[in-house]
């Protein structure tokens, strides 16, 4: 009861000091407090606009976050690729394999190095194009027979990476190798130019 009492005194002295100064046509702060009605809420006329979403295809796929680390799976082998610049990347290949011949079984390992220039493929943001030189050790052993051959091979590619999903890519480049050969216990060696098809399946991590 006594917040009913307090609110009609408040009136009650209100409306005496509007009636002690007619000059005032506003209302008093007393009058404002009890002022019963409802705020007005003025609503924003402006509609809200829908962006529309864009359903990836070939040609709007999102772009990789990050593409400085990778890993892939090559022919008998695999590879980690850094790459240090947008174009740029450096990348350690490994390849192993055996085989039988007419002197036991053939235990072969390849170790090389890449260093890759990539290139837009036109409005593609999918498929990109490389040139890449790339520099290896090989070496080749017989465990039946005193059998053990090694060298080094030297070569550049051209090829093409074509992104399967966000983070897998496809890759192939094909290109002339210089490779030389000794064999460890004759002496013999032999040099010659050959041409070396590689396709990988890369791996974007971080």
């Amino acid at each position: 009861m006594w917040r009913y009492a307090l609110g009609i005194g408040l009136v009650m002295l209100a409306a005496s000091g509007a009636r002690a100064d007619d000059t005032t046509s506003g209302p008093t702060a007393v009058q404002s407090l009890f002022n019963t009605e409802p705020p007005q809420i003025q609503q924003s006329t402006a509609t809200q606009k829908a962006i529309p979403r864009v359903p990836e295809g070939p040609g709007n796929a999102p772009a990789l976050p990050s593409q400085h680390f990778a890993v892939g799976a090559n022919y008998t082998g695999g590879q980690f690729r850094y790459r240090f610049a947008g174009r740029w990347a450096v990348e350690s290949r490994i390849q192993f394999g055996s085989a039988d011949s007419n002197i036991g079984t053939i235990h072969a390992f390849v170790y090389g190095l890449r260093t890759y220039r990539f290139f837009p493929f036109g409005k593609s943001d999918r498929i990109v194009w490389y040139l890449a030189g790339e520099g290896d050790y090989a070496n080749a052993s017989s465990h039946e027979y005193n059998y053990d051959v090694s060298g080094y091979a030297f070569g550049s590619v051209a090829g093409v990476e074509y992104r399967l999903a966000r983070r897998i890519s496809l890759a192939a480049d094909i290109g002339p190798y210089v490779i030389a050969l000794k064999e460890k216990e004759s002496g013999v060696s032999s040099t010659g130019l050959d041409f070396v098809v590689n396709t990988a399946l890369i791996f974007y991590l971080f």
